[in-house]
């Protein structure tokens, strides 16, 4: 693995969120959201399948609070043991390790903020899948999270 320079890591903020795992076994992993210099088209998500088999994340939902629902491609699949980046507010051709969000509406907070996975709409209780806030309780989809075990509220 590459070496990340002292410089940038004392210049951004990078979220590396704890493994917790749920019934599905895909989770968020990452979340870069307070990068070097100016956020646009800069922050990123990686969500990691722990499963031994692919996901398919077809219909799946990633919410960055505030700035809005990115859906998953019909027909992508996450290989097991497995990550993809979700890059906010960046253009670029989606693979299978780096998918673009250009219509994401604003950038993720730098000091409070929280990041939801689900599965499916509804979106709630039963279709989150993974969750992670920073800087504050109480942000978006904290109770939905909590009330199913994956999150402590006022964490």
């Amino acid at each position: 693995m590459p070496r990340i320079p002292t410089a940038f890591l004392s210049a951004c903020i990078l979220l590396t969120v704890p493994f917790a795992v749920h019934a599905a076994g895909v989770l968020l992993s990452e979340i870069l959201f307070d990068p070097q210099g100016t956020d646009t088209g800069l922050e990123w998500i990686k969500i990691y399948n722990s499963n031994n088999t692919p996901a398919d994340l077809s219909g799946w939902q990633l919410y960055p609070d505030g700035a809005g629902y990115y859906s998953f491609p019909a027909g992508f699949n996450l290989a097991p043991k497995s990550f993809v980046a979700v890059r906010l507010r960046a253009s670029g051709g989606d693979t299978a390790a780096e998918l673009f969000y250009p219509g994401a509406s604003a950038n993720m907070g730098n000091t409070s903020g929280s990041a939801a996975l689900f599965s499916a709409e509804p979106r709630g209780k039963d279709t989150i899948e993974s969750f992670v806030q920073w800087g504050r309780g109480g942000e978006t989809w904290e109770s939905a999270a909590s009330e199913i075990g994956i999150w402590e509220k006022g964490s």
